[in-house]
């Protein structure tokens, strides 16, 4: 019996801003593999077939999903497609357990006020040191970083790298000694010409690429740019690679130390990071701490209602914003 109305249809027509539930009451992210995504009259669902014919079907709550994140064996119809970007949901195709990220959509009623806040960081030098900092002690809570120097001015992003740097090594030192390996050096790859890599820097290596993968996925579920780096520059991946440091001392490189006498480091590690993913519930975790860098208050979106998907403004020569949507003959400032 079909349903008359409406209601027969609940993602049927565009969603309203006012209907939109907000991101701070939204489920962070939802993880599919070996399922097909389409749409009915009922709403968003996910279809999968056992091998004996039987068809099971669960329905995504894709009003209230904030990312969707599709793995291996997942295809999506494009009635589902379009419904999950009405609803304000980005789609994210991924490798197995959301690791690797290969491609991203975001819904163009996604709020910008992430991405402004990332490219004041990424492009006013006094905002970008003050983020830069704030990073540091996120990534090391007991490392003491002033914010000026003893004459008075700012810590420079040098000041900061240092620090940074000593600390790292201080860490691989630490880790090098628990497991007995006094000679033991971080290499990237074979082109040093000292012969293939040992197990642990071929495992961190790939600890930090899944690593990658992983904070590639959750900034472009959040409408941001990789690209828009705030310590890093020059990379399609300049803001991965910030926000994947903010982790790499407390996971990749532990998890890399572990699998010293593995005969495949890779994949091993690979393993391992799955289930310290889930463990550490690290995609939200992801999530709140971008808020945090970027200094934005997911609790304040009612006090702000540039998350509005019809809210458009223009920019003034003063920097102030201007009201879109009316010919401005007239009302501005005419040709001197």
């Amino acid at each position: 019996m079909k349903t008359p109305g409406s209601l027969a249809r609940p993602n049927a027509g565009r969603s309203g801003a006012i209907s939109l539930t907000r991101l701070s009451d939204r489920l962070s992210f939802l993880y599919l593999d070996l399922c097909r995504v389409e749409q009915d009259d009922n709403g968003t669902h996910a279809r999968v077939e056992s091998g004996d014919g039987v068809v099971h079907t669960t329905y995504i709550p894709a009003a209230d999903l904030s990312c969707l994140m599709l793995g291996p064996g997942t295809s999506i119809s494009a009635p589902a497609a379009a419904a999950l970007a009405r609803n304000g949901c980005a789609v994210l195709m991924t490798g197995a357990g959301g690791v690797r990220m290969y491609s991203a959509w975001s819904p163009l009623s996604r709020s910008t006020t992430l991405l402004q806040a990332q490219a004041r960081a990424s492009v006013m030098p006094e905002v970008r040191s003050v983020v830069a900092a704030r990073m540091l002690r996120m990534r090391f809570p007991d490392l003491t970083v002033p914010e000026v120097n003893r004459d008075g001015t700012p810590i420079s992003l040098e000041q900061l790298r240092g620090f940074e740097g000593a600390r790292m090594k201080a860490i691989y030192r630490e880790q090098a000694r628990r497991y007995r390996m006094k000679s033991w050096r971080r290499r990237f790859d074979e082109s040093d010409g000292e012969g293939p890599l040992d197990p642990v820097n071929d495992a961190l290596n790939h600890a930090n690429t899944a690593l990658y993968g992983v904070c590639l996925a959750v900034v472009c579920g959040l409408g941001m740019s990789p690209g828009l780096g705030v310590v890093h520059h020059g990379s399609p991946r300049a803001f991965v690679l910030d926000i994947a440091d903010l982790y790499k001392a407390e996971i990749s490189v532990p998890l890399a130390f572990k699998q010293l006498n593995s005969a495949n480091p890779g994949r091993d590690v690979m393993r391992a990071l799955r289930d310290e993913f889930r463990l550490l519930r690290l995609l939200p975790r992801i999530v709140d701490d971008l808020h945090r860098v970027l200094d934005v208050d997911l609790p304040d979106e009612e006090a702000h209602p540039d998350w509005d998907v019809d809210v458009l403004s223009l920019w003034g020569s003063s920097g102030e914003i201007v009201l879109a949507g009316h010919n401005r003959h007239g009302r501005d400032e005419p040709l001197r």
